[in-house]
């Protein structure tokens, strides 16, 4: 069977029987569909999407498609590199973790296939509460996979899957964040809320870095890869 890619923009699937020619097929859609992207959609971005595909299809990762599901589209001031580290970097996810006001005092978040992460939230009113969750893919710097469950749960909330895809635009960075598997509107609506929220602030962080003449360049994350 041959490998398939869907077009974010119109939803179009793309098909190929091997790397090379789901790559050319591509390529020619988006030069016939959407001139504007050509040359800024990376060959290894085109079989990351293509390899998640694949897994759903053959069993060995759940498109959770039994709920509602979360899509949304952010451009970010820096290049992917330094979007993924911030995504990523444990200190650099507790500068923008959460809504407004949020806090996350304690982030214990280290990205390899298979591992668990545990962040604590503080609210401006209320008490101190956890998300955790499983990486189930970690591809750097184009991708990232890891479910997310509530500690304490509400009374809708279940398990979701949130992944992380990420453009490289140059000094810029389009995310494309997903999050699958939402009991009803009224959950989706709310993490619809939080993420605009906190990609709000960690904009706003990415800006402050690039502004300032004293930031230095993150450090590679230790394990790093998959």
């Amino acid at each position: 069977m041959g490998k398939e890619f869907e077009c974010e923009r119109d939803e179009v699937v793309i098909r190929g029987a091997d790397d090379h020619e789901l790559v050319a097929n591509v390529e020619r859609h988006l030069v016939e569909a959407h001139p504007d992207l050509v040359g800024k959609v990376r060959s290894e971005d085109i079989l990351a999407a293509a390899s998640e595909v694949s897994a759903m299809r053959d069993g060995t990762r759940t498109p959770r498609g039994d709920g509602l599901t979360l899509r949304m589209e952010r451009t970010l001031p820096a290049p992917r590199e330094t979007v993924y580290r911030a995504l990523t970097n444990p200190r650099e996810l507790a500068k923008w973790w959460g809504p407004r006001g949020f806090t996350a005092p304690s982030v214990e978040f280290e990205p390899r296939a298979g591992r668990s992460y545990r962040i604590a939230m503080q609210p401006p009113d209320g008490d101190l509460f956890f998300l955790s969750g499983e990486f189930e893919r970690v591809d750097p710097p184009a991708r990232l996979a890891y479910t997310f469950r509530w500690d304490p749960p509400g009374a809708d909330d279940r398990d979701t899957l949130v992944t992380l895809s990420l453009r490289d635009r140059g000094e810029t960075t389009e995310v494309l964040p997903t999050q699958v598997g939402f009991a009803t509107e009224e959950r989706r609506a709310l993490h619809d809320e939080g993420w605009s929220e906190s990609f709000g602030r960690l904009e706003q962080v990415l800006d402050e870095t690039a502004r300032s003449p004293e930031a230095t360049p993150l450090a590679p994350l230790k394990g790093e890869s998959t």
